[in-house]
C-alpha cells in the first residue's frame, strides 16, 4: 500500500483513478465490523497520508522551474488532503482504545522513519499537544480528596517542583469504562508527541517544550492503598494495578524520549526514572501475587496479545495427588496443612510474564551503557551521582540482550523459519545499524559502549574476588543478598559482548570498520597506547593478548 500511495499521489491528477480507488478502500475498511479489516483500514489511511505528504516527492516537483507554481499548489492540496484524511480516520475510530492506540503508534512510526511535509508535522504537533494536555495534564496542586473514597491518591515520583502533574489515578477512579477511552492512550500519544517534537527540532534535540513531562509527578494510589491491597475489593485492586501499569508505561516512553539528550540534569533525571521503573515493577509483581486473575490493559497495539492467566501451584499439586492421600489428614499436622495451603494459594509470578503489557524501549537506549557503573548504590544516592547501580544495570541489560539476540543471532538452517520476535521497534532496523549504536566507527572510544561494558564486567569480577578473599574460602559466607543481581549483570554483559562479536555480518567488507572498532576498544583496554591507525592484525593481536 505504501508503493500504491506514492504512485497515486506523486504525479498529481495523472493517477486520479488509483487515488479514488484507494480512498474508497479506506472508507470501506474503516466502516467494517471486522476487527482485522478496520486495523487494515487505519494502516492504509496512514500510508496514504505518507504518500500525500512525502517530502521527497515535493522536492522532485519543485526542481522544475517551469512547473514551479503548479507544484506548489499541488503540494498544498496534497497536505490539505492528508490533514482531512487524518481527521476523518480519527473520527471513525473514536471511543475504541485498540484502534486509536494503533493509529497513534503507526502515525508515530511514519513520523520517525519517513519524511513528512513540515506543514503536516506542525498540524500533528498542535493537535497532539492540545489533546494530550487536555486529557492527562493537571496542576500539581489539584484536589483529589473527593476521590479518596474510592482509592486514596497522592502525587508520587516528582523529581523537582513542577507546576503540572499527570492525572493517572483520578482518570481511573472517576469512571473505569471512560478511562478505557482516554487513559489507555497515554503512552501512544506521548510517543507521537515526542517524536513530532524531535523531528521538528532535529538539530537541537532539546525537547524543551515537553521537558516538564520528565520531572513532573504522577497522581497514583498512595502507599496506604498498596499496603491494604489484600483486603481491597476487586474494583479497587483493578484501579491500583491499572494505575501503576500505566505509570510504568509512561516512564518507559519518557526514557525513549530523553535517553539521547546530553545535558547532565536531564541524564540525572533519566537515571532516576530508571530507578522509578524498577521500583514500580517490584510493586506490581507483589500486587499480582495477591490478584493473579488481573489482566493489564493493552500497551502494544501493533501485535495481537494472547495472554493466559498464570495458574496456581496448589491447583497443579492437588491435581497430581492421589485421592487417598488427600483424604488422610493427621490431627497433629492439621495446623501445618492449613499454613501450607495458604502459602500454596499464592501464585509464583515473575514480571517478565507480563512483558506484552509494557511499552517497548527503543534500541537507542543503549546509549545509557555509557553511564559509569558503581557497585555501591548507597554512594550513588548520597552524592546524587550520574551512575548506574547493579539494579539499574541489570534492568538495562535485561532489556537490551533479548533485542540483540532477536536481530543479530544467526538464522536457523535446514529450511526452518527463524521465529518472529516481539520487538517491533527493533525489527525495522538493519542489524548493521544496531551494531553501530554500540560501535560507532571513526568515533572516540570514549563514545563507544564496549569500554563501559568492559568496566562493568571488571567491577563485577572484582566484587566476587573480594567476597572470596574476605570470606577466607568459607562457602557458607561467600555470597550475600547482592550477589545474584551482580552475577546476573555479569552474565548479561558477557552475553551482549558475545552477541555483538559473533554477528556474522562483521565478516562482510561493508562492515569492516565495525569489526575494527570492536578490536580497537578491546585492545585499548589492555594497552591504552594502541591507536585506531594501527593495522587490523596488530589490533587483533593486542585484543587477544593475555598479558
Amino acid at each position: 500500500m505504501d508503493v500504491l500511495s506514492q504512485l497515486a499521489f506523486v504525479h498529481g491528477s495523472e493517477n486520479s483513478q488509483l487515488s479514488n480507488d484507494i480512498f474508497i478502500i479506506i472508507k470501506k475498511y474503516l466502516n467494517s465490523c471486522n476487527r482485522k479489516l478496520r486495523k487494515t483500514g487505519i494502516i492504509t489511511a496512514l500510508m496514504t497520508v505518507r504518500g500525500l505528504a512525502f517530502t521527497e516527492c515535493d522536492d522532485s516537483d519543485s526542481s522544475s522551474t517551469s512547473n514551479g507554481s503548479s507544484a506548489t499548489e499541488r503540494r498544498k492540496t496534497n497536505v490539505k488532503k492528508a490533514i482531512e484524511l487524518l481527521t476523518d480516520t480519527r473520527k471513525s475510530i473514536e471511543k475504541c482504545t485498540e484502534y486509536e492506540g494503533l493509529f497513534f503508534d503507526e502515525l508515530g512510526f511514519i513520523v520517525q522513519h519517513k519524511s513528512l511535509h513540515k506543514d503536516l508535522l506542525k498540524k500533528i504537533q498542535e493537535d497532539t499537544a492540545a489533546d494530550f494536555i487536555d486529557r492527562f495534564i493537571v496542576t500539581a496542586d489539584s484536589e483529589v480528596d473527593e476521590l479518596n473514597d474510592v482509592v486514596p491518591l497522592k502525587r508520587l515520583y516528582a523529581l523537582e517542583d513542577c507546576e503540572v502533574a499527570l492525572n493517572i489515578g483520578p482518570c481511573i477512579c472517576k469512571n473505569v469504562s471512560q478511562s478505557q477511552i482516554t487513559l489507555f492512550l497515554l503512552s501512544p500519544m506521548l510517543r507521537l508527541y515526542q517524536l513530532v517534537e524531535t523531528t521538528l527540532d532535529s538539530n537541537k534535540r532539546s525537547l524543551r517544550s515537553i521537558d516538564q513531562l520528565l520531572s513532573c509527578g504522577v497522581f497514583l494510589p498512595n502507599e496506604e492503598a498498596v499496603e491494604n491491597f489484600p483486603s481491597a475489593s476487586s474494583r479497587e485492586k483493578e484501579i491500583i494495578l491499572t494505575s501503576y501499569f500505566e505509570c510504568l508505561n509512561y516512564f518507559r516512553e519518557i526514557i525513549n524520549a530523553f535517553a539521547r539528550l546530553k545535558s547532565e540534569p536531564i541524564r540525572c533525571m533519566v537515571l532516576k526514572r530508571v530507578s522509578n521503573i524498577i521500583h514500580i515493577e517490584g510493586i506490581i509483581t507483589k500486587l499480582l501475587i495477591r490478584f493473579p486473575r488481573y489482566v493489564p490493559p493493552l500497551a502494544q497495539y501493533w501485535i495481537d496479545v494472547e495472554f493466559v492467566l498464570p495458574s496456581t501451584n496448589s491447583a497443579r499439586k492437588k491435581a497430581n495427588e492421589p485421592a487417598s492421600k488427600k483424604a488422610k489428614v493427621d490431627a497433629n499436622t492439621a495446623p501445618q496443612t492449613k499454613e501450607k495451603s495458604a502459602e500454596e494459594k499464592e501464585v509464583k509470578i515473575e514480571f517478565s510474564y507480563y512483558k506484552e503489557f509494557v511499552r517497548e524501549l527503543d534500541m537507542h537506549v543503549v546509549i545509557l551503557f555509557r553511564t559509569a557503573f558503581e557497585l555501591d548504590e548507597n554512594l550513588i544516592l548520597r552524592n546524587d551521582l550520574i551512575k548506574f547501580g547493579p539494579k539499574q544495570l541489570l534492568w538495562l541489560t535485561d532489556e537490551i540482550l533479548p533485542k540483540l539476540h532477536q536481530v543479530l543471532s544467526p538464522k536457523m538452517k535446514f529450511g526452518r523459519k527463524k521465529p518472529t520476535g516481539r520487538f517491533v521497534n527493533v525489527e525495522i532496523l538493519e542489524p548493521a545499524a544496531i551494531v553501530k549504536m554500540n560501535l560507532k566507527c571513526a568515533a572516540p572510544v570514549q563514545q563507544c559502549n564496549v569500554p563501559s561494558i568492559f568496566d562493568a564486567i571488571e567491577k563485577c569480577c572484582q566484587y566476587f574476588q573480594s567476597l572470596v578473599t574476605d570470606s577466607d574460602l568459607d562457602e557458607s559466607s561467600v555470597l550475600n543478598d547482592d550477589s545474584p543481581i551482580i552475577g546476573n549483570c555479569l552474565t548479561n554483559c558477557l552475553g551482549i559482548l558475545s552477541t555483538l562479536i559473533s554477528w556474522n555480518g562483521l565478516i562482510n567488507k561493508d562492515n569492516f570498520l565495525l569489526a575494527k572498532e570492536f578490536l580497537l576498544a578491546t585492545a585499548q583496554r589492555l594497552d591504552p597506547k594502541v591507536e585506531i591507525k594501527s593495522r587490523t592484525v596488530d589490533l587483533a593481536n593486542s585484543a587477544l593478548s593475555s598479558s
